[in-house]
């Protein structure tokens, strides 16, 4: 039990929201995400509902009002209000704390725990975004983001922070005068900040604004798939007291529907998931040309393809898990050259922004955003039967390069906490399967500080 009343109610209102999610037959997960709608302030501690891969704060008022039509044939008014009042004000912080210490360090070695709180300040993202970040952008737009917007001869008139996460804050931005590209203007257009460096998605390692940009080229030239992404006018990189961090402003899209206001119980019906795999099925069925310039999207034909690549970033001093990878790519078929190359987003459900057409019947995707995780991949490539272990070894390839980060001590901007859980979670699944043995993520930093000694001596 908790050790005071005030934590006492605090814990009172997870249960109530585990409740009140369970009878609604929503799936519960926790994090440190933030969504917000209606200038709500991200600061209420609570358990979080996972949507179609979203997340969204059950004390989040707008929330419980938008999901009324779910909830009130199972429980009244008055329990969704007691909810919230048993849901008290909190400060960003403190909402980090609630969700990360007490449940990612399940199944983390706690020597790895320890490696983790030791670690530079980049590495604790969503700390970073809740104390620093979040705060420096609802109070005004940095100087490197005005004088973007000089360089295309627009003018800033107005902002506002209208989504933030622990690896992004999104910022819509009013112009005046208004943007001007290929004869068009826009006098209104979305600001991110991108947080995160290095990406949790299977297929794709590091982020950057760059890869996103050309991505959304690729995405807006395969104009058979119906789909657009919104046009990216300008990227860089802001620098602060914790590192470098990339932006880029893009075109701001209007939809009914899109990830960080779900406005529609369809967001979670079965006419959702039609239309995302509709999308999906879209991108599969209309290859890219096989001579085109993707880069700086990753690309890969085949798992062997993405495996050998992967293998370069394991370090030297990891050599089971680079032994074990071997093994597995000597398994696999060479490659082949007359694999269609398709463009994979890794998350439509939850960047998919979509209207109703006017008779409210179906639902048209008004967009596709958020395109930093894209790959290029063969239209078979999941069609191999060693896609789970594909993905264990992604976990854990990440998990060895941050080993080696934190022996040379510097480290991309990530949320280090999460790698290493997947790192750990991943290898115990590969003993499982005779891969490998399981080592805790520190003895693997505690071999790559040793290498590096040896190196340093030669």
């Amino acid at each position: 039990p908790p050790p005071n009343p005030s934590q006492f109610m605090q814990h009172a209102g997870c249960l109530a929201a585990l409740l009140l999610a369970a009878l609604s037959g929503e799936t519960l997960a926790t994090s440190g995400l933030m969504r917000h709608a209606n200038d709500l302030e991200p600061t209420r501690r609570s358990v979080t509902v996972l949507r179609n891969g979203d997340v969204h704060s059950l004390a989040n008022p707008v929330f419980l009002q938008q999901t009324s039509s779910t909830l009130t044939s199972r429980i009244s008014a008055t329990a969704t209000q007691t909810l919230r009042n048993l849901c008290p004000p909190a400060s960003a912080v403190e909402n980090h704390k609630a969700h990360e210490d007490e449940f990612w360090q399940e199944d983390v070695d706690p020597s790895s725990i320890a490696l983790c709180e030791s670690a530079p300040p980049n590495t604790k993202l969503d700390k970073v975004t809740c104390e620093f970040i979040y705060p420096q952008l609802r109070k005004a737009l940095p100087k490197e983001v005005h004088d973007a917007f000089a360089a295309k001869g627009a003018k800033v008139m107005a902002s506002k922070v209208i989504a933030a996460r622990c690896d992004k804050v999104t910022v819509a931005v009013n112009l005046n005068p208004a943007l001007e590209q290929e004869g068009k203007k826009f006098s209104k257009v979305i600001v991110q900040v991108l947080g995160a460096q290095l990406s949790p998605f299977p297929l794709s390692f590091f982020f950057s604004p760059k890869l996103l940009a050309r991505a959304s080229e690729l995405a807006n030239g395969l104009n058979a798939t119906g789909v657009r992404a919104p046009i990216v006018f300008a990227t860089g990189e802001l620098k602060n007291k914790y590192g470098r961090f990339d932006f880029l402003i893009e075109e701001f899209i209007d939809a009914q529907l899109d990830p960080d206001h779900v406005t529609e119980a369809e967001a979670r019906s079965k006419k959702h998931v039609e239309l995302v795999m509709r999308v999906e099925d879209n991108f599969l069925s209309h290859p890219l040309s096989a001579q085109d310039d993707t880069q700086p999207v990753p690309r890969f034909n085949t798992p062997r393809d993405f495996l050998e690549w992967q293998r370069t970033l394991i370090p030297e001093a990891a050599t089971e898990i680079r032994a074990a990878l071997d093994r597995l790519i000597e398994g696999q078929p060479q490659t082949s050259s007359t694999e269609m190359p398709v463009l994979l987003h890794q998350d439509l459900a939850g960047n998919l922004m979509a209207s109703r057409s006017p008779t409210k019947h179906k639902w048209f995707v008004d967009a596709i955003i958020d395109w930093e995780a894209a790959v290029i991949t063969g239209r078979n490539f999941f069609v191999s039967d060693i896609w789970p272990t594909v993905q264990s070894f992604s976990k854990v390839a990440k998990g060895a390069y941050l080993a080696e980060c934190m022996a040379k001590g510097t480290f991309p901007n990530c949320r280090l906490k999460q790698f290493v859980k997947d790192y750990e979670v991943a290898s115990r699944k590969l003993e499982q399967e005779g891969w490998l043995t399981f080592q805790s993520w520190a003895d693997l930093v505690k071999l790559c500080r040793e290498h590096q000694r040896k190196r340093s001596e030669e």
